[in-house]
């Protein structure tokens, strides 16, 4: 079976990265919004692009293993079906051969 590729490895790390991320710079503009110095506004906004300018990355990295589970759980499926019919076939032979 060494055409089948290996596992690919969880990505919830990812995921839950991500959601910090977002979650962290929500609250620094919701916090922005509030601040009546333009200064320290700026400066919320900046570190809330910050946060969020790596979220596109981690879930194009999640879509990716998806795409890879997909393809992993599809080799794993067609080698189910070929054994099946293989052993399809070896019962056919072994009932003729009884006949």
């Amino acid at each position: 079976m060494d055409d089948i590729q290996a596992e690919p490895e969880q990505s919830c790390g990812r995921i839950d990265a991500g959601i910090k991320d977002v979650s962290k710079a929500i609250k620094t503009l919701e916090s922005a919004s509030r601040d009546t110095e333009v200064k320290e506004t700026e400066d919320d906004i900046d570190d809330a692009l910050y946060d969020l300018s790596d979220i596109v990355d981690q879930f194009e990295y999640c879509r990716s293993q998806c795409e890879e589970i997909r393809a992993w759980g599809k080799a794993w499926k067609d080698t189910a079906e070929d054994l099946v019919e293989q052993v399809k076939a070896l019962e056919e032979t072994l009932d003729r051969m009884e006949a």
